[in-house]
């Protein structure tokens, strides 16, 4: 008996208020694109990137999201075709962003239906936030 009270008591909250954060996974690719690059992608310089984000539903109305992301980018003279080839200039920067973004759900739609199940729906939202990027470029200049 004293077990089934246990359960009941550290899941009742869970119950009640199921699914106050997310959070999730992602990939995708990061590539250069200005003075070292030529139009358009330069697919020998597309790297993997990949980050998480945690979010707080604080109200369906009210959520806060902080993300981070991971990507490399390069670009080289080497790739052009003109005279900018004769330059030889060259860079490689790993890149780290992290943002903090509050969320505002007008129509205030809940995502999560009783017990925790995902709800589909549509909800526009508007979105605020800031972030901040850290870079480390390795420069080759001849």
């Amino acid at each position: 008996m004293n077990r089934l009270l246990l359960l009941f008591l550290i899941s009742s909250p869970v119950l009640l208020k199921a699914q106050r954060f997310e959070a999730g996974l992602f990939s995708g690719f990061a590539n250069y694109q200005g003075d070292l690059s030529e139009p358009p992608i330069e697919i020998g310089e597309t790297s993997l990137s990949f980050g998480g984000f945690v979010r707080f539903n604080a109200s369906p109305k009210f959520r806060i999201r902080a993300s981070t992301i991971y990507g490399l980018i390069s670009g080289s003279d080497a790739n052009s075709s003109d005279s900018r080839m004769l330059r030889g200039w060259s860079f490689e920067t790993n890149l780290i962003e992290v943002g903090l973004q509050g969320e505002f759900h007008p129509l205030g739609k809940d995502s999560y239906a009783t017990g925790g199940v995902f709800k589909a729906n549509i909800s526009p939202y508007f979105a605020s936030g800031l972030g901040f990027v850290n870079i480390d470029a390795k420069v080759t200049v001849p």
